[in-house]
């Protein structure tokens, strides 16, 4: 991706801890919906620990509108044991994202989650 948007990490989260993962709801806006924007219809809640990361005041990742194209483990089952390993972000055609996260466990076992969304919000310190 040339031009990343502006609540990217650009330096990486290599090493933070995943401490919450959590799934909202949130009612659709039918005025967006009929501007032709993406609706959003939920929000993917990622709280991390990000002090022995690159970007050490990162807090909180908002993922709005998504779907999880693929996730090889049960996101709330592992929270507090997983660390982010690395990430590609891209833009697809339709003007959504697509985010692949590669985490990893204490015993070295990898896992990937696949997400498409909207927008996305970066809470830091």
């Amino acid at each position: 991706m040339e031009h990343y948007p502006s609540w990217y990490w650009t330096s990486g989260l290599h090493d933070a801890k995943i401490l919450s993962v959590s799934e909202h709801d949130i009612p659709i806006d039918r005025r967006k919906c009929r501007k032709g924007d993406n609706p959003v219809w939920n929000c993917l809640a990622i709280t991390l620990d990000s002090s022995g990361a690159y970007e050490s005041d990162i807090t909180e990742i908002l993922i709005y509108g998504y779907k999880i194209n693929r996730a090889d483990f049960d996101l709330e089952e592992k929270k507090g044991n997983l660390w982010w390993l690395g990430d590609t972000l891209s833009r697809q055609q339709d003007g959504k994202f697509n985010l692949k996260t590669c985490f990893i466990d204490i015993k070295n076992n990898e896992y990937t989650l696949d997400v498409s969304f909207v927008r996305a919000e970066v809470k830091r310190r």
